[in-house]
């Protein structure tokens, strides 16, 4: 005799595997969103002062950035008689929600601003801070901006888990212990 049709051990056996690869897309979902949000940051963050520099060098003028719950470009601009005003140029960006800045590895202070010279090199005191994320109290996750005050090339850093030093990665190999 020929069947017709599932029975009901199949299909609680095909109900429960859906359940389980959905469990894991929506657990894969939201990490993915967590880290989205705080490297979306540092990247604009990354992109304005990298903005700013190259301003500074083509319009022979020093440009800077403030640091703060919002990031903000101005621009130094030469008014008669050798006084000058800063004008803010480009669109603000405000920092997500729980995403903050903090004062950078080894540092006890954050910037107020980066200013950049006409040679592209900055003055910002200290040279790093951290943009932290948290989303629960006690989870944090945290990436660093570091600027070159010769260069004003701008780094974003992440820790290592082997050896607990925030580091360029290329790839997936730390810049601090090369694993």
């Amino acid at each position: 005799m020929r069947r017709r049709g599932f029975t009901l051990v199949e299909m609680i056996a095909v109900v429960a595997i859906i359940g389980v690869l959905l469990a894991i897309g929506v657990l894969g979902i939201t990490s993915w969103g967590r880290g989205h949000r705080l490297n979306s940051a540092a990247q604009v963050i990354q992109q304005t002062l990298t903005a700013a520099r190259m301003e500074a060098q083509t319009k022979c003028t020093t440009t800077s950035v403030s640091l703060g719950d919002v990031i903000e470009r101005s621009v130094r601009t030469e008014m008669p008689g050798g006084s000058y005003e800063w004008i803010t140029h480009g669109n603000a960006y405000m920092l997500p929600e729980n995403v903050a800045l903090a004062p950078g590895d080894g540092e006890t202070m954050l910037p107020g601003q980066c200013e950049f010279l006409p040679t592209g090199c900055s003055r910002m005191f200290p040279q790093k801070f951290r943009l932290v994320y948290e989303p629960k109290p006690g989870r944090v996750y945290e990436l660093q901006i570091v600027v070159m005050m010769v260069t004003g090339q701008v780094a974003v850093q992440k820790r290592c888990p082997k050896c607990g030093q925030f580091a360029v990665f290329y790839g997936s190999k730390c810049q601090a212990c090369s694993k």
